[in-house]
């Protein structure tokens, strides 16, 4: 799998989908701005390789009416719309957004919210459009997993005042982390087979689920890589509040990943994985000094950092 290939043929038709989705008038530049260019593009690629490792395809382009391009383009599209409203003013209040200003400082703040709202709305459309026996049952999911009983609720446990406790953080990042990468392998392991395992369906999701903590607990860690810790990071950072909580459960995610990703052969997703996770490693190393100084226990990163190297490396 080369991943450079498949990250540019995934951008090429997210641009396309944008064509697709996009009204013909001034408000399309706020959709492009918000969503080219894409971030790592982590849950597409996700689903991508997921997909070649249950097909034993070694394909690297996909077509944009492809049912696994507009899976991969849908995840990004509502990956989008989640950030342009965590950035406004009465969530996280953020300025800067991937190396540039926020959609709603660039824009305004009911652009903002328009564009969210209709990229989240969009991200429905491109499923419809997936040409499959198994479409409405992926919306299902989707409408699931991201709704009131899923992302949402994760961002409703975030912007919740108090202090939060070790449960309430794990559920916060399992809802608002883990949902979307569950819907990236789900939606890909329903478009890749023609008979459906309820077996591996609960152990993708449990996958889905220990990657997301993975994903948002070494996220959290790399937050430390400032002298300032802003109140509401401060709140809700594990590391601050709950350092041994933390690192046991990233070890048992850890774990779980590994043991997984091996016991169903996924070749492809665990590349994508070790990728993701020596980049981190490097993140963490790079502010490492930083980072120790937020710590209350500051030898906790060798055991961590020891940690991915084995897992990226067997």
């Amino acid at each position: 799998m080369n991943i450079i290939k498949l990250r540019a043929n995934l951008e090429k038709n997210l641009v396309d989908h944008l064509d697709w989705i996009s009204p013909h008038n001034e408000f399309k530049a706020i959709y492009k701005y918000a969503l080219i260019p894409p971030g790592k593009l982590f849950r597409p690629l996700l689903s991508i390789s997921l997909h070649l490792d249950f097909t034993h395809s070694n394909l690297e382009f996909f077509k944009p009416d492809n049912p696994m391009s507009l899976l991969a383009s849908a995840l990004e599209v509502h990956h989008a719309y989640t950030l342009i409203h965590d950035d406004l003013p009465a969530m996280d209040n953020d300025d800067y957004r991937r190396g540039k200003l926020s959609t709603h400082k660039k824009f305004g703040q009911w652009q903002a919210i328009l564009a969210g709202d209709g990229l989240l709305n969009a991200s429905y459309n491109l499923l419809a459009r997936i040409n499959s026996p198994q479409t409405v049952k992926i919306i299902r999911i989707f409408s699931h997993f991201l709704g009131p009983k899923g992302l949402i609720d994760g961002q409703v446990i975030d912007l919740s005042a108090g202090k939060k406790s070790f449960l309430n953080i794990l559920k916060m990042h399992e809802l608002k982390t883990s949902r979307l990468i569950q819907c990236a392998m789900i939606g890909s392991y329903t478009l890749s087979t023609d008979k459906v395992s309820l077996r591996t369906s609960i152990d993708l999701l449990q996958l889905g689920k220990h990657l997301g903590i993975v994903f948002q607990f070494l996220d959290d860690l790399s937050e430390l890589n400032c002298k300032k810790i802003p109140p509401h990071e401060a709140n809700i950072n594990p590391w601050l509040n709950h350092l041994w909580p933390s690192y046991d459960y990233l070890q048992k995610s850890l774990d779980k990943i590994h043991h997984l990703t091996r016991k169903h052969r996924l070749d492809s997703f665990r590349l994508m994985i070790n990728e993701y996770l020596q980049k981190n490693k490097k993140n963490i190393d790079d502010g490492k000094k930083i980072i120790e100084m937020h710590l209350k226990n500051q030898e906790i990163l060798i055991p961590i950092m020891n940690r991915l190297d084995i897992i990226c490396n067997t």
